[in-house]
């Protein structure tokens, strides 16, 4: 409460990831010994408390915790800290964002610049595109001088490309303001729609987030030159959000599909910062679409459908 009472917005308890609680067998502790239902009710019990006293001196005031919660303590949270790690810790697997796929609707979470170590200067545009395309909220990460770096590792060098990364962060700010914003902000994540015609880009990065140690294993991963996500808001509104993170353009193809049994048409359109282009004002699902993407640019490709009162899923 001390953090509140100096004027906090958010205060944040880190190292418990998610609020989970060890096993005990103190005996001069006031819970059954090990495991048991005592570990849920204390933590919730703290944090309802905590809640209750920070709304008799702040009106607006976030709570949060290190690592995605346990969904029983998401009432009683206003964001978390994902410590999401964007890429495989091995070469052998493969990450998806399966809390916010599942609860995204219910919670916010933010996402930092630091994971993993990347020796590109590219690497904080592509960790920005993974935020936002993933539903995120952006958490930069300073090193030395106050600069953003490109991992947490090493020595916090500052990473190349200052101000271009910055001026493609505060796009992604953007977007989840404005045009994206009912999809980012408030949207259901769903399955993506299959993508093509995008390259791929190699980059090496350290899988091992704690300690960096020289002579370590660095591998080579390879990531699509643009990053995409489908959401839903509602039953009539479905956005994909793209974002290329190159230097390059690019023209990826969607499979548009529907996301429920209607066989009605959708009106198409593509919205960006420089306006809205409509596609189609009736198209039949699924079909293929060409977008075409300006260097470090973010696009929602939208399909809207009026549908019957019997066809929304329950």
């Amino acid at each position: 409460m001390g953090c509140f009472n100096l004027g906090a917005d958010i205060v944040q308890i880190d190292a418990i990831l998610g609020f989970q609680a060890n096993k005990c067998y103190s005996k001069e502790h006031n819970h059954s010994l090990g495991i048991g239902k005592w570990m849920h009710e204390h933590i919730f019990n703290f944090l309802n408390e905590i809640q209750k006293q920070a709304a008799r001196e702040k009106e607006e005031f976030l709570f949060s915790t290190e690592g995605a919660p346990c969904e029983l303590y998401i009432p009683l949270l206003g964001t978390y800290d994902s410590r999401r790690d964007f890429f495989p810790t091995s070469i052998t697997q493969q990450n998806v964002p399966l809390f916010n796929y599942i609860y995204h609707p219910y919670i916010l979470g933010f996402a930092g610049l630091g994971y993993p170590d990347m020796d590109a200067p590219e690497g904080l545009f592509l960790k920005a595109a993974q935020i936002i395309t993933e539903g995120f909220f952006i958490n930069l990460v300073l090193g030395q001088r106050g600069k953003m770096t490109l991992g947490l590792n090493k020595s916090y060098d500052p990473a190349p490309c200052q101000a271009e990364a910055l001026k493609f962060i505060k796009l992604c700010i953007q977007v989840q303001r404005d045009y994206a914003r009912d999809y980012l902000i408030f949207g259901e994540m769903l399955r993506p729609v299959a993508m093509g015609n995008v390259p791929t880009l190699k980059f090496k990065a350290n899988f091992n987030p704690w300690p960096f140690r020289e002579g370590e294993e660095i591998h080579s991963i390879e990531v699509p030159a643009v990053l995409h996500s489908s959401w839903r808001v509602g039953p009539q509104k479905i956005g994909h959000i793209l974002a290329n993170y190159t230097d390059d353009y690019q023209e990826p193809i969607l499979k548009l599909v529907n996301y429920n049994s209607s066989i009605m048409p959708v009106r198409v359109q593509c919205i960006s910062i420089k306006g809205t282009e409509v596609i189609a004002e009736k198209m039949l699902l699924p079909q293929k679409i060409k977008v075409k993407m300006e260097p470090r640019s973010i696009m929602l490709v939208e399909q809207l459908q009026r549908i019957s009162a019997k066809e929304i899923p329950n």
